[in-house]
């Protein structure tokens, strides 16, 4: 029978106990377990370790019980607790006998197994136990409060008045306007006015490149001007140098209906594979064995106007960081391995039909982290277009690479899935990120403009 709010919250402490009656054995040793099972044991010392943080102040403050008699409360609190764990086990294991058990504590994985259930957590952590510390480089510390305050090199960013997480200091998050910064899961910032009528013109694009190379994509969203084309352009040539390509110096893209006067490209409502732009703006070069070889010289940057919102559901632009990829790679993989191969690209879809000895790990341009170099396969049954093929070179695995590089890309955890509102400034770093589009249906009329800056 479904049960409202109130009435579980009225009925949880009988319902606690009546898990306790019907299912601890009968036998069940609580100091015995916590003595003899690793389990066991180490639930109970996490046990003890947060009572005394959450209860510090309970007991003792006013001196009627001593630190001993506080103790020993904790610990009796903690015996409670693994009862009441046990008794759950014991439902688990005779109510659902083939079901697996998952754990946000430690374990040793013989009862049940650990699982990790924040974004970038080196170990199981219980995220009620934890305040996050976001990197500049976008990875994520978890951690107690106390030890976060006492960091110097750590800031408290509140939002409405109130606490709303920790960053590590910058110089790049000192702005002369005044703006609101947020994380963006699993990776990126969004930065937001907080100032109404607030305008692009003064924006610091030194500022904004650096920490877009640090943490992309960075998303400005609710500024004023970021419409118009010729300041599009000022800002751009601030950022870096705008780097022309065979659709001239704007691409302007309008996703669906039929090609209106000022748009170069009108995309089909396909998915796109992912990849970087720039694969195929190529030049020779001649090589330490005096060849000639075909080089690929991709831009730096990608910078996005959303001259139209997209609806919420469809018509999507997927952004994959590298150092999620690593971070997520199956243990049979390591960045070491990916960073010995190369691979070739084959399509006839640009002039330069194949390229060949591209690196498929290369160290970033500003900060040398190592970045991935790739273009998902795209053959003829996934396009109406003309296909891409892609081989890993001289390995004899080179599809089981390309599906498990594939997979992570697309991985939640990986990817960030950026909704189009009008106005919206995108900038990406076309190094550390790859990215596609999703497919799109008919009532979807998202038009951008793009500029490549190096």
């Amino acid at each position: 029978m479904p049960l409202d709010a109130a009435t579980y919250e009225s009925l949880a402490g009988t319902f606690r106990q009546r898990l306790v009656e019907n299912y601890t054995p009968l036998d069940y040793d609580c100091a015995a377990s916590i003595k003899e099972d690793k389990d066991v044991c180490a639930t109970y010392r996490g046990y003890i370790k947060f009572l005394t943080k959450d209860l510090e102040h309970m007991y003792v403050d006013d001196g009627s019980v001593s630190k001993r008699s506080h103790k020993q409360k904790l610990e009796s609190i903690a015996k409670e607790m693994i009862v009441h764990g046990k008794a759950f086990a014991e439902a688990i294991r005779k109510n659902y006998a083939d079901h697996i058990r998952l754990s946000i504590h430690p374990s040793a994985g013989s009862t049940k197994i650990s699982i990790k259930v924040l974004p970038l957590a080196l170990h199981a952590v219980t995220p009620w136990h934890s305040s996050p510390c976001f990197t500049v480089d976008g990875r994520i510390e978890y951690g107690m409060r106390e030890v976060f305050d006492n960091r110097e090199d750590v800031e408290l960013v509140h939002k409405d008045g109130r606490p709303w997480y920790y960053r590590e200091k910058s110089d790049l998050y000192k702005w002369s306007e005044s703006v609101e910064i947020e994380p963006q899961y699993p990776c990126g910032l969004i930065i937001r006015p907080t100032k109404s009528n607030t305008s692009v013109t003064d924006l610091d694009m030194l500022k904004l490149r650096g920490l877009v190379q640090e943490n992309s994509p960075v998303v400005l969203r609710g500024f004023n001007d970021t419409r118009d084309k010729e300041l599009f352009v000022k800002k751009a040539e601030e950022m870096g140098t705008p780097m022309p390509w065979k659709f001239g110096l704007i691409l302007e893209v309008k996703d669906h209906g039929t090609e209106s006067q000022g748009l170069n490209n009108v995309l089909s409502a396909e998915w796109m594979p992912f990849h970087y732009d720039g694969l195929f703006k190529v030049k020779k070069e001649i090589n330490a064995d005096g060849k000639e070889v075909t080089v690929s010289c991709p831009p730096k940057f990608q910078f996005f106007t959303g001259m139209t919102s997209s609806p919420k559901d469809t018509g999507f632009t997927l952004f994959s960081a590298s150092h999620l990829i690593w971070h997520y790679l199956p243990q049979n993989y390591t960045l070491e391995q990916l960073s010995k191969l190369s691979w070739t690209v084959r399509t006839t879809s640009f002039d330069e039909a194949k390229i060949t000895d591209l690196p498929l790990v290369v160290p970033h341009f500003a900060h040398n982290r190592p970045c991935l170099r790739y273009h998902e396969p795209w053959p003829q049954e996934k396009t109406a277009f003309d296909p891409t093929y892609i081989t890993i070179q001289d390995v004899p695995n080179s599809p089981e690479i390309c599906q498990m590089l594939d997979s992570l890309l697309h991985d939640r955890r990986v990817a960030y899935w950026h909704s189009w509102e009008e106005g919206d400034w995108v900038i990406s770093d076309n190094v550390t990120m790859m990215h596609t589009r999703s497919s799109f249906t008919a009532k979807s009329d998202r038009c951008l403009r793009r500029i490549h800056v190096d």
